[in-house]
């Protein structure tokens, strides 16, 4: 689901500079499908890592190397 969201903004953010290139589309609105792109990626990896970490501590807690 979170690498659908992910491959969604990347696509909204070429539709954006596309749209800027022809002129139909202002720097900002770029700016904007970049920033929503980077939360999206960001809020995937700190998901993925905050698991990593927590299965870490789970093995940990049960003795398992």
């Amino acid at each position: 689901m979170v690498k659908k969201a992910i491959q969604e903004k990347r696509i909204n953010f070429r539709l954006k500079q596309e749209r800027y290139r022809e002129q139909l589309a202002t720097s900002t609105d770029v700016l904007d499908a970049q920033v929503l792109l980077t939360q999206a990626e960001n809020n995937y990896y700190s998901a993925l890592s905050d698991y990593h970490i927590a299965k870490a501590r789970l093995e940990r807690a049960i003795g398992k190397e």
